[in-house]
Formats: structure tokens, C-alpha cells, sequence
């Protein structure tokens, strides 16, 4: 009589399953395993085939089905490896498990079941939609400028499949040059942003190449079953960075070439202009900052943002302190993230070329002496003659040079020093007393010189001051 017990024997293996994962599949069959017949070992059991026990059967089911058969005479060793025609794992969920039947006892013993998940199926089996790309990037192509101003990448994005699962993988493409299959990157549905992101880092993009490129991917399942490609998208590739060409700025009516301009002051009465050169390289998104002179200086200026390309004002008063003198001019471009590129400098000398008029002394007009008994306590009036560019913060000095009554030696009488000049005296004469007490004190009946300068940038430098015309009276008791 036949008698069946419970399952007393181990579990059969198959090595190479898979393990669990978020997708909830028990012991995945990976589709390479299927692509030959499996092998299912079985162990070996205590009272296993010999010629002291007799013939015994192996039976092997998956789910209710045998898939193999083998008659045992003798022993096997540690386990028994049995190969199972791939075909007989169809597509879901199933339980591994074998009998033996002991033909002397007529007994059939039952292991313990294995369960298995067979995915013969790929994703998408409807087909793949295409990636989707900013329409910019499908009209206007992959630049440099546009992959700067996104964070240095192209991302693109795929619209849900069928049979979609977290654990799928999906691998996408770049192909240039002639080049197929070319892979951009991979990552897990898990992994991805609810819209399916993908990312094609710029570095990729330059280091494949400028041309037409096509962009595609497919989609993998945890088991390896793979969809077919996507159709593929074409974008036009102009990726490699653009140098950065800044050239020096130009001032409108200088003379000279390349980084060494002059300027007439009387070119620049009502201000300057400052053309940003339509060569510069300023992609969209970008701003320029203009630099008249260096910050500290008296006339500095930033114009932020300035015009550029194109032409910027520079009011008079920032021109002016450089009169006979030097400014840099230069201007910075400010990418999208902020960092700055330097222009080439310009160095620009403002020629004040106008001369400045004579001194006027109230008390000598008409005269060639300055009689001293007859001016009134205050001492003399001197008027300095307003000048070109005349501005606010201008400093003046004035001075008597002549020969000291006491010492018989020339010497200087300093009047005024770094007196500034005033917003409401722009425009006018500007008045000095030259004192009684400053003339009285060189030698009478000789030749003084009275003399004035203006510093137009305020520095008080006065061997580089611009000189009025000097009077040069005899002073007489």
C-alpha cells in the first residue's frame, strides 16, 4: 500500500535567484538562467538510493506540474543536479518542490517547496514613448550658453509604460559620429524623479562631440527582459565652449589703438562715452559691469549694470579728475552663477588740452606795480578765471614768490593750498585776498610772482597741477 508523508526533505535550489526587493518578487529567475536548461539541484536525503535499499524515483514539480524525472539506483553524492527544459518555466508565480518514491516500501516522501517568480515579460510592451527636451534645445540645439545657464546639463524626460515597476532600470543614450548604443547613463525607476527625469551631463555632451546627435534610451526589468529602443530624438549639438574673448573697451572720440587711448578734455566737455565693444563675448543671461578709473580714486565710477554691448556715459565730473592724468577702463562680465571675467584694461589719458587764463588782481588792472599803502586791510583781490571742466572738489593753490625783505633770499609765500572748490562757484571766477601781511613781507621796489594752480582730481599734487598765467607786479611801499 502507498503511504505519502509530510515534507521531509530539504528544499530544492536553484543558484543565481534573485533576491527580494521593493517589487515584492520572491526568488526572480534571472532571463539568463532561461536561456539554457536550469539547474536544479537537489540535496541528498538520509535513506538515498543503494544497492542495499533498491531503486528509488525522483519527481520534479513546479506548481502541479512534473518537469523532470529520474529512476535512482545508485548513490549521487551531496546533491543531485537535475537540468529542466527552460520552456517549462512560463511567465508568474510558482512552487519548486520533488517527491521520492522508494519502490521497496512503496512510500512517497515530499520536500520542502521552493517559490519562484518567472518575468518573461519586458517592460513597455506597448511600445516607448519618446524622451522629451525643452523646446528651446529642439529649436535652437545644445550650446554652450544653454548648457551653462541650466546647471552645466540637459535633462529630458519619459512618459509612464506598462508594466511598470520600481525595481526597473532604465539606460539612456548619446550617439554622435557615427556611434551606436553609446550610454549616457542608468539609474532605477526608484531612483528617478516622478516626472522620470533624465540627465545628460554637459561634460558628456563636449567630451562626445559637436553634430547631430540622437538621444533614445530603453527600459529593463529586474529579471534582465529589455524593451525595445525608444525612437530616437535629434538635437543639434554646438556644445564646446566659446572662448571668452573681453577686449578693451574704446572711448568714444580717444586716439590711439588697442590698450593705450588719449582723449581731448575738449571732446568730453559734457562727459565721456564708453563703447563696450559688440565683440565681447556676453552670452544670454550674463550681465556687464563697467569700471571708469580704480575704486578709491576720485573719479571712479561702476556702472552696474552697463550697456553691452554698446555705449555707456561717463558723467564730466568723473573725467575730469583725470585730467592730465590716467584712467583704467574696464569691464567685467557676470555669469549666470556669478562668477566674474576680467576684461582687457584700457588705459586712457585725458588730455586737458585748453589752456587756463591769466590771473586778474582787482588792484593792478591797468598797472605794473602794487602799491601797497594804498590796498585795504584785507590785502588785495585775486579772481582765479573760471576754466574748462570746471567741477566741485577741485582743489586750488595760490602763492607769492619774490625776495624775502628780511633775508635778502627768494622765497615762497604759500596763500591758499587744497581749497576746494565749491558747487555754487562752478562756472565763475573763483576769489582769493592775497594778504597784506604776505606781500608786506618781501623786499619793496622788487618783482614778485603771483601765481595760482588747480588739481583737477583733488591730490594737492602740485608739481602735476595745471598752472594759471602768473602776474608779476612790483610791490611798492
Amino acid at each position: 500500500m502507498r503511504k505519502d508523508y509530510g515534507p521531509t526533505l530539504q528544499v530544492p535550489r536553484i543558484d543565481g535567484l534573485l533576491p527580494a526587493d521593493d517589487d515584492g518578487k520572491v526568488n526572480l529567475v534571472p532571463v539568463g538562467l532561461l536561456a539554457a536548461p536550469v539547474a536544479v539541484l537537489v540535496p541528498a536525503w538520509s535513506n538515498g538510493p543503494s544497492p542495499g535499499i533498491g531503486q528509488q524515483r525522483l519527481d520534479l514539480f513546479l506548481g502541479s506540474k512534473r518537469v523532470y524525472q529520474q529512476e535512482l539506483e545508485q548513490p549521487f553524492g551531496a546533491q543531485l543536479r537535475c537540468e529542466v527544459p527552460a520552456a517549462e518555466f512560463i511567465h508568474g508565480v510558482h512552487e519548486l518542490r520533488y517527491d521520492v518514491y522508494l519502490y521497496v516500501r512503496d512510500e512517497t516522501e515530499n520536500s520542502q517547496t521552493l517559490p519562484l517568480t518567472v518575468d518573461r515579460i519586458a517592460p513597455a510592451a506597448n511600445g516607448l514613448g519618446e524622451l522629451v527636451f525643452p523646446a528651446q534645445v529642439l529649436s535652437g540645439g545644445v550650446t554652450d550658453a544653454w548648457l551653462q545657464s541650466h546647471g552645466d546639463a540637459l535633462s529630458a524626460t519619459f512618459p509612464s509604460y506598462s508594466e511598470q515597476e520600481v525595481s526597473d532600470q532604465v539606460v539612456w543614450y548619446w550617439d554622435i559620429a557615427g556611434q551606436r548604443q553609446w550610454e549616457a547613463g542608468r539609474a532605477r525607476l526608484d531612483q528617478l524623479s516622478a516626472s522620470h527625469t533624465l540627465v545628460f551631463p554637459g561634460e558628456l555632451i563636449r567630451e562626445r562631440g559637436d553634430g547631430s546627435a540622437q538621444a533614445y534610451y530603453l527600459l529593463r526589468d529586474r529579471a534582465g527582459n529589455e524593451s525595445s529602443l525608444a525612437w530616437p530624438v535629434s538635437l543639434r549639438v554646438d556644445a564646446q565652449p566659446v572662448p571668452r574673448v573681453l577686449p578693451a573697451a574704446q572711448v568714444v572720440g580717444a586716439t590711439g589703438s588697442g590698450a593705450e587711448q588719449t582723449l581731448k578734455a575738449t571732446l568730453a566737455l559734457r562727459g565721456a562715452t564708453v563703447r563696450v565693444p559688440a565683440s565681447a563675448v556676453i552670452q544670454p543671461g550674463e550681465h556687464a559691469v563697467l569700471h571708469w578709473g580704480r575704486p578709491g580714486e576720485a573719479g571712479y565710477r561702476k556702472l552696474d549694470p552697463a550697456i553691452a554691448p554698446g555705449d555707456n556715459p561717463i558723467p564730466v565730473e568723473a573725467v575730469a579728475a583725470y585730467l592730465d592724468g590716467q584712467a583704467q577702463v574696464s569691464y567685467q562680465v557676470i555669469d549666470a552663477e556669478g562668477q566674474a571675467f576680467d576684461s582687457d584694461a584700457l588705459a586712457l589719458a585725458v588730455q586737458a588740452d585748453f589752456p587756463l587764463r591769466a590771473l586778474d588782481c582787482l588792484e593792478l588792472r591797468g598797472k605794473d606795480a602794487l602799491t601797497l599803502g594804498q590796498l585795504p586791510s584785507a590785502g588785495a583781490t585775486l579772481y582765479l578765471p573760471a576754466w574748462a571742466m570746471m567741477v566741485a572738489g577741485q582743489t586750488l593753490k595760490v602763492s607769492i614768490t619774490g625776495i624775502d625783505a628780511a633775508s635778502n633770499q627768494s622765497r615762497e609765500a604759500v596763500v591758499v593750498a587744497g581749497r576746494a572748490v565749491a558747487a555754487a562757484e562752478v562756472g565763475g571766477n573763483i576769489t582769493v585776498m592775497l594778504p597784506l601781511a604776505a606781500l608786506s613781507g618781501f623786499k619793496p621796489q622788487a618783482q614778485a610772482d603771483i601765481q595760482g594752480w588747480v588739481s583737477f582730481n583733488g591730490s594737492n599734487e602740485w608739481p602735476r597741477a595745471k598752472a594759471f598765467g602768473k602776474l608779476t607786479p612790483k610791490l611798492v611801499p
